[in-house]
């Protein structure tokens, strides 16, 4: 049990981190702008890679979501397959 707790508060600290991140990034704060452009990327290039990270927030924070369950039955069908190839 306790570790399922403690499972959970890491998860719960990496999902505001990452929508605290999203959220400067699709607002368009000017220190994203800054920093950006300090690491030699467009200075607008922020908005993109905050609709990216809310993609994947939302994947990650969203349990059994339908694009997990269908890359997961995928996977797991590929694998049955490769493990028991027909004759």
């Amino acid at each position: 049990m306790r570790a399922v707790i403690v499972g959970r508060a890491l998860s719960a600290l990496a999902i505001l981190f990452l929508a605290f991140d999203t959220a400067i990034k699709l607002a368009g704060m000017s220190v994203v702008a800054e920093t950006l452009s300090s690491l030699g990327y467009p200075a607008d290039l922020g908005f993109t890679i905050g609709v990216v990270e809310l993609v994947c927030l939302v994947l990650y924070a969203v349990p059994r979501t339908g694009a997990r369950r269908d890359l997961a039955d995928g996977a797991l069908r590929r694998r049955h397959r490769d493990a028991h190839p027909r004759r």
